[in-house]
């Protein structure tokens, strides 16, 4: 694990799973990408701590936002959502 925290870490953390196994496979590390995937799911923190109020006293307090590029014959097409 703490080999995993190490590549993570000096990614910024923005790696996930297949490329800190690549990372941990150049540095001679055998692993797979299943086990890295598994190992960074259970030490991650859980940053909204599922505080979530489904009764609708919290509502607004916590937005997510996605953006993502979809290849049309006309070139990419940006989405946005929230």
């Amino acid at each position: 694990m703490a080999h995993i925290r190490i590549a993570f870490a000096a990614s910024g953390e923005t790696y996930g799973a297949p490329r800190v196994h690549h990372d941990r496979r150049a540095a001679g590390i055998p692993t797979s990408t299943k086990r890295v995937a598994r190992l960074m799911r259970a030490d991650a923190p859980t940053l909204l701590a599922r505080q979530c109020d489904i009764k609708g006293v919290a509502l607004n307090r916590i937005w997510i936002g996605d953006i993502t590029d979809i290849p049309t014959r006309e070139g990419f097409l940006s989405l946005a959502t929230v």
